[in-house]
């Protein structure tokens, strides 16, 4: 008991029994005393910040929308997207809302003076990666190649792409691959979704014209790899009527376009930890890779020396206080334009990200589909 209560958990004895409770004051388990001990039957389990908790039954397979929905109906919704109290949160709430990035960077995050960041417990050893089970699960990989490089000096003088996928199954809006390009200077990372490995070359004009647009800088350079689509055709046409020099990669040997493969590694790793805490279906894989850039682009890498991506483009610190939790219970606000009179004003959904340009966010509704909205 004396170690429970060092680690922070509140153990409350009453007649014939025992309560634990989190720091939070929730109940954790209720035990029955027996033959004068308190017996506790432990069995390891994936953690549920979102709705792994209460959606997960004893069955096989994945639950259909029809099943979520059911279950969505018959539990109070008391959690909400926060995942806490405003931008004060708890060190394991910011490691679920971060994207389930390493607890050591959100410390440090937290010490460069992050607006909209607060760690409420920081404790004396900062736990590693192993201390969540999703992490173990998901991140698990071979050790790096590594292999001396030279760096840009500048914006856009270097960009590195490739492509992942097909997935094996559809986004919930029928995407299977992933285009992926990093700016070698700042590690800032944009990814779009496409439907073919035809649709590169667009989403390469689009990537060109949104950095250029906002920078006011040119693009000089591309590294990729020896894949058709990148490499030859449109892709190649592009590259010489404008003038920016496209270099492909040792054939057989992608380690020489590592950047790109790394960061395809660590957004892919990230992705399947959210889904695999939160309990959500695969076809949200678009979902969680969307909101992993949008998180890596406003966290630290010893790349640049501690900074953010987004403090190397902007000139300032990221504002996390808007940031949720992957998975999190949420409730809408339904148009009125669509209701009727006694029909319910709220309909419970999931935080699946962030709705880009407009402000609000998106939200999956086991009936609709992902939604743009904001919540109540």
């Amino acid at each position: 008991m004396g170690k429970l209560e060092d680690q922070g958990w509140d153990v409350c004895l009453c007649k014939g029994g025992m309560e634990l409770q989190d720091r939070n004051g929730g109940l954790f388990a209720d035990i029955v005393k027996t033959n004068k001990v308190y017996p506790v039957e432990l069995r390891l389990v994936a953690s549920g910040a979102g709705l792994a908790g209460w959606t997960t039954d004893s069955g096989e397979g994945e639950s259909t929308y029809q099943e979520l929905l059911g279950r969505l109906g018959k539990v109070a919704m008391t959690a909400t997207a926060r995942g806490g109290s405003g931008p004060k949160a708890s060190l394991w709430t910011w490691h679920c809302r971060l994207g389930h990035l390493s607890f050591k960077t959100i410390v440090e995050l937290a010490q460069e003076g992050a607006s909209g960041l607060e760690i409420t417990d920081i404790p004396a050893r900062i736990p590693g990666l192993d201390a969540c089970f999703a992490c173990v699960a998901a991140k698990m990989v071979h050790l790096p190649h590594k292999e001396g490089r030279s760096h840009a000096t500048e914006y856009l003088e270097r960009v590195y792409i490739d492509i992942a996928g097909p997935m094996h199954i559809p986004s919930a809006r029928g995407r299977l691959y992933l285009y992926v390009a990093v700016d070698d200077y700042t590690c800032a990372i944009y990814t779009r979704l496409l439907f073919l490995k035809s649709d590169v070359p667009e989403a390469f004009k689009a990537f060109r014209a949104a950095a250029e647009n906002e920078s006011g800088k040119q693009l000089c350079k591309v590294m990729t790899n020896n894949t058709r689509e990148l490499s030859m055709g449109e892709m190649r046409d592009i590259c010489e009527r404008d003038g920016i020099k496209l270099r492909m990669t040792v054939p057989y040997h992608p380690a020489s376009n590592g950047v790109a493969e790394r960061a395809i590694e660590v957004l892919t790793a990230a992705a399947r930890a959210m889904l695999h805490d939160a309990g959500l279906p695969q076809i949200l894989w678009a979902e969680a890779f969307s909101i992993v850039t949008y998180l890596r682009n406003r966290t630290p890498t010893r790349a640049l020396d501690g900074l953010t991506p987004f403090e190397l483009l902007y000139s300032m610190k990221p504002d996390l206080v808007d940031l949720r939790t992957f998975g999190a219970p949420c409730t809408i606000a339904e148009p009125s334009a669509r209701l009727k009179k006694l029909d319910d004003r709220a309909k419970f959904c999931v935080f699946v990200g962030y709705k880009y340009g407009g402000g609000g966010y998106r939200v999956w509704d086991p009936e609709r589909g992902v939604m743009g909205r904001n919540f109540l």
